[in-house]
């Protein structure tokens, strides 16, 4: 092989990290908060007369996803900087939830209500250990974005110390245990969730693909969890939609771009405003996706650095000769759109 042939080879990423921009993963993303909006909308029009919705299956795709991209990510870094790992995260969720919070604490004051609890949750990523006993209503969807967090600040260091021949046993083994705790009464459980984030770790750690019409049958897996309560079908369906690359999910991508917002704001618009707070949702969402979402990641970033790279004990993931610019996919929490970045 010429060296022209083996530079070319080191320059092509694994297919494990599948880093490059993916449409397909904007529109899964899209389809997740469509299901978290629909059971909102349902539960603003008939309350508890409906007896099933597809809201907890669309926070367990965002989770599955969340953990595929983020780990995609992780796996490109020559070392994983953990500074930057946790400021890029700062940066991509901390404004719109800031905003948020600006928000729920104007409301407080004007309805003199006790709000400051509720805000601190939220502010501090802990919302899903006291949501049962605060009385915090318009800031209770940021359960899922604490789960996350919490994860993710054990997550990064897991992949440092853990060599990779071992490290997706540890994930499959912990996409099982959290499977198998996950019930209502673990609902807002970070262990019980983490089985979903976990699942989409180990998915991007295999590099697993599969055809097409497998990644369909991982939608069917999803309805079913919407019709039955079946969490665990929800994960593997997640984990085969995003290994069959479904190009028929891409129009829901606009969508899915705008979803951390929207699921943001859903919840305190449904509760002031009623069913007609889906249309608050979809304006205050767009405001919020245009002016400080967008604008703030393309100008505050922290570029991973893409190169040689290693983890766990002297493993070598992959070696990856990057060219001059290389277009790499930022992964973000439950619900925030798809960023790519250059580097």
């Amino acid at each position: 092989m010429s060296v022209a042939g083996i530079a070319k080879t080191k320059a092509a990423p694994p297919r494990a990290g599948r880093t490059s921009y993916r449409p397909d993963l904007d529109g899964l993303r899209g389809l997740a908060i469509a299901m978290v909006l629909v059971e909102h909308v349902a539960q603003s029009l008939f309350g508890s007369a409906i007896s099933f919705g597809p809201g907890p299956a669309g926070v367990t795709v965002f989770f599955v996803l969340s953990g595929y991209l983020i780990t995609s990510l992780l796996q490109r870094e020559e070392r994983i900087d953990l500074r930057n790992f946790y400021l890029r995260r700062v940066v991509r969720l901390g404004p719109a939830l800031l905003l948020l919070i600006a928000f729920v604490a104007v409301v407080g004051i004007v309805e003199q209500t006790n709000w400051i609890p509720g805000v601190a949750a939220a502010l501090f990523y802990s919302t899903n250990l006291f949501l049962t006993s605060l009385h915090a209503p318009l800031v209770s969807q940021t359960w899922s974005l604490a789960i996350e967090e919490q994860f993710y600040l054990l997550w990064p260091l897991v992949m440092i110390v853990i060599p990779r021949r071992y490290l997706i046993l540890v994930a499959l083994i912990g996409a099982a245990a959290g499977c198998a705790i996950y019930s209502g009464d673990t609902y807002y459980s970070t262990l019980a969730n983490g089985g979903a984030i976990l699942a989409g770790c180990a998915l991007a750690i295999s590099g697993l693909s599969v055809p097409r019409a497998v990644g369909v049958l991982g939608l069917g897996l999803i309805l079913v969890d919407v019709l039955f309560w079946a969490h665990g079908l929800t994960v593997i369906g997640s984990v085969l939609v995003i290994a069959g690359s479904i190009k028929a999910l891409v129009p829901l991508g606009a969508l899915g771009r705008r979803a951390y917002s929207l699921y943001l704001w859903n919840t305190p618009m449904f509760i002031l405003l009623g069913p007609s707070g889906i249309v608050a949702t979809i304006i205050i969402g767009e405001l919020s996706y245009r002016l400080i979402e967008r604008p703030l990641v393309r100008r505050l970033r922290f570029p991973p650095r893409v190169s040689s790279a290693y983890f766990g004990t002297g493993v070598p993931r992959w070696t990856v000769n990057p060219p001059s610019a290389v277009t790499v996919t930022v992964p973000v929490a439950v619900a925030p759109s798809e960023t790519r970045v250059t580097v």
